[in-house]
């Protein structure tokens, strides 16, 4: 199984401050779908905020976020096993997004946290099972065989097979190995 791609969200627009600085561009990978922002808090623990909507610790203004814009400036506040989590969503889920050899990566691929509340913050993917076969029972009929696979034209499909076999064996033929 495949899972989409991430893709770094576009914050054109949005501007920030933290302290008393002066405003400058929100950088996009801070930024997540609630949905998103909620299953890292799951993980974490503490409170779910938006930070353009409410005060977030450091943060002092996040501007120019639509309130009906898809991702949005989702903070953890107060997570984490000793409470001191607080920062923005976004980073989480690109680590969690980005690719692995163990099942892909790509956005919603299964996993878990390890290393909550500390330096070492890892996102553990698991193994997607496979599909497992559908029994078919084709009774020596080959045609019916072929026609419970996918529904496919079983005379088609038996000639497909039988045309490939063909080829096989020619290829075995030509390379000596027949």
């Amino acid at each position: 199984m495949s899972y989409p791609a991430y893709t770094v969200p576009d914050a054109t627009g949005i501007q920030w401050r933290t302290g008393q600085g002066t405003l400058q561009d929100f950088p996009g990978q801070y930024l997540s779908t609630e949905a998103q922002a909620q299953a890292v808090v799951a993980a974490t623990g503490g409170k779910l905020v938006n930070a353009a909507l409410e005060a977030v610790p450091g943060v002092a203004q996040i501007s120019g976020v639509a309130p009906d814009a898809p991702y949005q400036p989702w903070w953890v506040v107060g997570g984490g096993p000793a409470g001191n989590i607080t920062g923005p969503i976004g980073p989480a889920v690109q680590m969690q997004s980005a690719y692995n050899p163990i099942n892909g990566g790509g956005v919603g691929n299964p996993g878990n946290w390890t290393g909550i509340g500390t330096p070492n913050l890892k996102w553990v993917p698991t193994v997607v099972a496979p599909v497992p076969p559908v029994p078919i029972d084709s009774s020596g009929d080959p045609a019916s065989y072929f026609g419970a696979l996918d529904g496919t034209d079983a005379a088609a499909a038996i000639a497909y097979a039988k045309d490939t076999h063909r080829l096989v064996v020619a290829l075995a033929k030509a390379q000596g190995i027949s």
